[in-house]
């Protein structure tokens, strides 16, 4: 997700996730919507965690080719991500009670979900995230939980 809206409309299934150069080839299309961003609006900076598909030498190899910035991630700090504290809380809060039979149903309804918010919802959780940012450089590095 950006600022923008989301950036891609495609989940990464497990194996892609474990597998780098897997994962880095399926979501090529993200990093070129980046690009087109950064020509019309200004400089991207990526924000990734510690995983290993975000620092893998493949992945630091094509971030460094294409002069992407990569904000550095403290390891273990969910309170950073924005994945963590905005988007999958409130994911998991509307889909609660769902069911779905197959990882096709999971797909379709996150995919649902996701196309209903708007840009300002994801804009909410940029903002959130400088706040935490602000925070945590005012409290030297320590957890920030609001």
């Amino acid at each position: 997700a950006s600022v923008y809206g989301i950036s891609t409309q495609r989940l990464a299934s497990e194996k892609e996730i474990q597998n780098t150069a897997l994962s880095w080839k399926n979501h090529g299309k993200s990093v070129l919507r980046c690009r087109w961003v950064r020509k019309e609006k200004g400089n991207v900076f990526l924000q990734h965690d510690s995983a290993r598909p975000h620092t893998s030498h493949d992945t630091t190899t094509e971030l460094q080719r294409l002069a992407l910035t990569t904000v550095r991630h403290p390891p273990y700090s969910p309170d950073l991500a924005p994945s963590d504290f905005h988007l999958f809380p409130i994911m998991k809060e509307n889909l609660w009670g769902h069911y779905n039979a197959s990882d096709e149903d999971v797909e379709r309804t996150v995919r649902c979900w996701l196309r209903k918010k708007s840009v300002d919802f994801f804009c909410d959780g940029f903002r959130k995230l400088v706040h935490r940012w602000q925070k945590c450089i005012q409290l030297s590095g320590k957890y920030v939980e609001k």
